[in-house]
């Protein structure tokens, strides 16, 4: 997803995507047009995809200060091929519920942008459409995409690895123990199950390593909240990926942790509500039903990228057919 985020920017696809999406964009997200590009890609793509789109909007000069910081909030999200994949069909062992915290996932998204998105319209405030980049050679072009790619993954990796770490050494003291206490002991005097505390807590630091922990704690009904907050608030690794990505440019990321951190309360506010009305299957899956959904992941993802990567080549003709007229 990376290597065709970048290969997509750098062929001028957040121009394309601009023209098409112009009056959304300006009367939705308060932004130049050339954003909505961050907002699909980072729907599509999952973390940190959109984190990094928006530091290379920012880069070009295709949006200022103020809407880089607020695009971060709302274009940073979890993409439906983990969604689907992982969470709904290996951890609640049906797509369907999947597709429900999706949902769930995207107008908890869409109110946070509602929430940021500033006073005016970009067109009041003198944003103009950028103009179409001439594209250089589509070889060059993929070069530069894969070598950008490969330093943003390799930063990610090192993130994920320090946190799966760095939890299993707070586990290992008692600290999660500590950390669960009282958020247990509430729980259980009002009655209520408490046994997602311990993900949960986990999952805030790590995304993966809190759904995976979810797994066969507590009903289908809770972990679909549980989930949906942790996908929404997207864990501490994962703002440290982002603080990666956008340190050199000098944003701040102050609206990005209060935007997170509303995407999840408003994402398990609509799974609750999404819960009392759909009726979800009360089993944990197998480790065979396990991987098979895990593949399913594998394949949303792979079929993702390939239709960004084809948007992206039809965009480099486009802008080559108007060079040429």
């Amino acid at each position: 997803f990376f290597v065709v985020s970048n290969f997509f920017i750098e062929l001028g696809g957040a121009q394309r995507f601009g023209a098409v999406l112009e009056p959304v964009c300006r009367r939705f997200l308060h932004a130049p047009a050339a954003c909505s590009a961050a907002l699909v890609l980072g729907y599509v793509g999952g973390y940190p995809v959109g984190a990094s789109v928006v530091s290379s909007l920012y880069g070009r000069g295709m949006c200022e200060k103020e809407d880089a910081e607020r695009l971060l909030a709302m274009c940073n999200n979890s993409g439906p091929a983990f969604i689907f994949g992982v969470v709904g069909g290996g951890l609640l062992g049906s797509p369907r519920a999947g597709g429900i915290i999706f949902i769930c996932h995207i107008l908890a998204s869409l109110t946070v942008c509602l929430l940021l998105r500033g006073g005016s319209p970009a067109s009041e405030t003198g944003h103009a459409t950028p103009p179409y980049r001439k594209p250089g050679s589509l070889a060059k072009d993929f070069v530069k995409s894969v070598k950008t790619a490969f330093e943003s993954v390799l930063n990610i990796c090192a993130f994920v690895i320090f946190f799966c770490v760095l939890l299993s050494m707070l586990e290992h003291i008692g600290a999660i123990g500590i950390l669960a206490y009282l958020p247990e002991t509430a729980l259980r005097s009002a009655g209520l199950d408490a046994s997602c505390v311990r993900p949960v807590i986990r999952g805030i630091f790590e995304l993966s390593s809190g759904i995976s922990a979810l797994r066969g704690c507590g009903s289908a009904a809770t972990l679909m909240i549980c989930s949906s907050f942790l996908l929404g608030w997207a864990g501490i690794s994962v703002h440290f990926q982002v603080i990666s990505l956008v340190c050199e440019d000098g944003l701040s990321v102050k609206k990005y942790l209060i935007g997170k951190l509303l995407h999840g309360v408003f994402a398990a506010a609509y799974a609750a509500v999404a819960a009392r009305f759909v009726a979800l299957p009360a089993f944990s899956p197998s480790a065979q039903d396990m991987t098979s959904h895990i593949s399913m992941f594998y394949i949303l993802s792979f079929a993702a990228a390939a239709l960004i990567l084809v948007i992206a080549v039809k965009t480099a003709r486009g802008i080559k057919s108007r060079r040429g007229s």
